[in-house]
């Protein structure tokens, strides 16, 4: 049995169809819908059809990068003002050949909303700022890849963000610029759970300079090189907070692990083995502004002028329940301050001062409560605390330090004996 259609229908179909022909006929193709909005759209391994890709995408659309391709690129990615994900494991590079111009691989625009997965950058060179990533006013939302040897002659070796930040899971290694070797930040950041391994800068913050609010957890910075802060550097509004994480083997003038003009708080945070040049201050920690350290351990680190921690102006600093040890400088060997301090429920030992205050040496307002100062050493004098400044101690342990404990100095500097 055959279905019947009925006529006004078969009328309907003939003239639909006499329609199409007519328009073959012409020379036109029927028109397609437009792709929409949450495709998920396939990129060949060729940097002209990634930035296809990118240009004709909907805004929505995810981009499948070919697997464990390297997308090698002779001049920057179109700018993105819509939301894009792109998907790994692959990689984006700019080509190293002679003749190459500089560039920054990927740059976002205001009302651009990337995200990035398991997608690695490397060989940036922007003779601006960021050379893997500039985002000028949009977000970019990184999870896992690597950002590795990329180099800006401004700012933001990798990364440089002045809009919405957010990065996990991910490796930076041996990206330069002047400041901000693997990241320069404006706006908002979130970090967490990345590795920072031997980035550089000319200037401030070997891995990280910040201006913006920024949060920091459960990273590592080590091998780092600045001027100021050669793991992190806080810097004119900036608001930071880096919590959970480690600093190691990182150098710099002056804070050789992290380096502070802003506001910023350190929280269960391990600081150990940094270290500054022949003119150096504050080892583990500087601070021109004041800030908060708590519940952190400082250790083993040195300097020219406080060895562990490095306070100066007349901003206050907060040491709370932290362990500062077996770090040495020539004055100062834990902690030496020159602005307002103060130090509670801490343990400062094994520390050494060549010169004055082995285990503290004040030179501005402090107090130290609830706290053991011992096993401290100075060749000078002050082997636990020496006061150039009113230091009021209470509640505390000052105890088996040498060549003395407590020496109150005739001078408002360290290195008078």
């Amino acid at each position: 049995m055959h279905y019947q259609f009925p006529k006004r229908s078969v009328r309907m179909a003939v003239a639909a169809a006499g329609a199409a022909a007519a328009t073959a006929a012409l020379g036109f193709a029927p028109a397609l819908a437009a792709p929409s909005a949450g495709i998920t759209i396939p990129v060949a391994c060729s940097p002209g059809a990634l930035v296809r890709a990118i240009t004709r995408a909907p805004s929505g659309a995810t981009l499948l990068l070919h697997n464990a391709c390297t997308y090698l690129l002779a001049s920057g990615l179109p700018t993105i003002t819509k939301t894009l994900t792109f998907n790994g494991p692959s990689s984006i590079a700019r080509n190293t050949r002679t003749g190459i111009p500089q560039f920054s691989i990927m740059t976002v625009g205001s009302g651009g909303n990337v995200t990035l997965n398991n997608v690695n950058f490397s060989g940036g060179n922007s003779a601006g700022n960021g050379g893997a990533i500039y985002n000028n006013g949009g977000s970019v939302t990184v999870s896992g890849g690597t950002f590795r040897q990329n180099n800006a002659a401004g700012n933001g070796g990798a990364i440089y963000s002045a809009g919405s930040l957010s990065v996990t899971n991910a490796t930076f290694s041996g990206n330069t610029a002047d400041f901000g070797g693997a990241m320069e930040i404006h706006g908002s950041g979130t970090i967490t759970h990345c590795q920072f391994l031997n980035n550089s800068v000319r200037n401030f913050g070997g891995a990280i300079n910040n201006y913006g609010t920024t949060l920091v957890d459960d990273s590592s910075f080590s091998g780092g090189r600045a001027n100021y802060g050669g793991g992190v550097d806080n810097n004119g509004s900036g608001s930071f907070t880096i919590q959970h994480s480690k600093f190691t083997s990182n150098t710099a003038v002056s804070g050789g692990g992290v380096s502070n003009a802003a506001s910023m708080v350190l929280h269960d945070d391990l600081i150990t083995g940094n270290g500054n040049t022949i003119t150096g201050r504050g080892g583990g920690v500087f601070t021109l502004t004041g800030m908060t350290v708590s519940d952190s351990t400082i250790s083993g680190n040195q300097a020219i002028q406080g060895g562990g921690f490095y306070g100066t102006n007349s901003y206050k600093s907060t040491l709370n329940e932290d362990t500062i040890k077996n770090n040495s400088a020539n004055t100062g060997g834990g902690v030496e301050n020159f602005g307002t301090i103060s130090i509670s429920r801490s343990s400062i030992t094994g520390n050494h001062a060549s010169g004055n205050g082995g285990g503290f040496c004040n030179a501005g307002p402090g107090s130290v409560s609830h706290s053991t100062i011992s096993g401290n050493s100075a060749g000078g004098t002050g082997g636990g605390i020496y006061k150039a400044h009113v230091t009021v101690v209470s509640f505390s342990a000052v105890v088996s330090n040498t060549p003395n404990n407590i020496v109150t100095g005739v001078s408002t500097g360290c290195n008078v004996s």
